[in-house]
């Protein structure tokens, strides 16, 4: 992993060992996206993660982006709720 500061190595390799025995016949897609929702989940949706197959072992490069906020909230026909 290249690139995190949000999560930490050990946390990604978490991630990615929540599929237990079958991560070896994982695709690199489906870990890739696995790692994009974690980050989706804490704000930063402009998160890329691409990777690299380096023979015996994969290299996730991550671009975490900016996190997001949101700035207001607006409730259309809600005039009944007071």
């Amino acid at each position: 992993f290249v690139g995190n500061s949000l999560f930490t190595v050990q946390e990604l390799y978490q991630a990615c060992a929540e599929f237990g025995k079958a991560l070896p016949i994982i695709p690199p897609e489906l870990l890739s996206q696995e790692l994009r929702e974690r980050y989706h989940e804490k704000g930063y949706f402009d998160a890329t993660i691409d990777y690299y197959d380096e023979g015996s072992s994969l290299l996730f490069a991550i671009h975490e982006g900016s996190r997001s906020n949101i700035e207001q909230v607006v409730v259309n026909g809600a005039d009944d709720l007071n």
